[in-house]
């Protein structure tokens, strides 16, 4: 995006440091992109979470069904006359009790939807901080441009209530600083979501 050197003359420092802000700003848009994308898939996680819920509970009420079906039926007669039907009934239990607690247990483990929607979460938050630090790069390189563009104006009018070599150090310490953010800000982003 912007120059691994530092600019040999004021002119190009500001081009550089223009392109810089046009970077950040490109990098603000597509981080609130990627954020909102991964909102929305977090929100799909918490209604798989809610469906899951769902299937638990009906598995559970199946179990209680069929639990009290048999109990009920404890007769000796319909015991003996039915062993098939009484053993079905006991597998269909066991299927359903055990499909209840793993789907359960799923919820309650951090790779469940709930683990996954903080996850997300945490992954938004992030982006959004990166965001805002994106917007400020983005009046850090307007600032050194500016700055620049001051020292080519001293430069051409002859105007210096600053030497020109301390105005030209400041920009490029400037425009240094803000190239170490812009590189740590796309290390930060690339970690979260490397479609940038």
């Amino acid at each position: 995006m912007t120059a691994t050197t530092t600019p040999s003359n004021s002119s190009s420092l500001k081009n550089d440091c223009e392109e810089g802000a046009v970077g950040a700003q490109l990098l603000y848009n597509s981080t609130e992109k990627a954020a909102s994308r991964l909102l929305l898939s977090a929100e799909r996680y918490v209604k798989a979470g809610q469906a899951l819920l769902v299937l638990a509970v009906a598995s559970a009420g199946v179990v209680g069904l069929l639990a009290s079906w048999q109990y009920r039926r404890i007769h000796r007669v319909w015991r003996i006359r039915h062993p098939r039907r009484l053993a079905q009934q006991r597998q269909a239990m066991w299927a359903f009790g055990t499909f209840g607690t793993a789907t359960f247990l799923l919820l309650l483990s951090p790779i469940g939807p709930g683990g996954l929607h903080e996850a997300r979460l945490e992954d938004v938050k992030r982006l959004d901080d990166i965001a805002v630090r994106a917007l400020i790069l983005k009046r850090r390189y307007e600032s050194a441009a500016a700055l620049a563009a001051t020292l080519r104006e001293n430069e051409t009018t002859g105007w210096w209530w600053r030497t020109t070599a301390q105005q030209e150090t400041e920009a490029r310490e400037m425009f240094e600083r803000c190239e170490d953010e812009w590189r740590a800000l796309m290390k930060e982003r690339i970690a979260i979501d490397p479609n940038v």
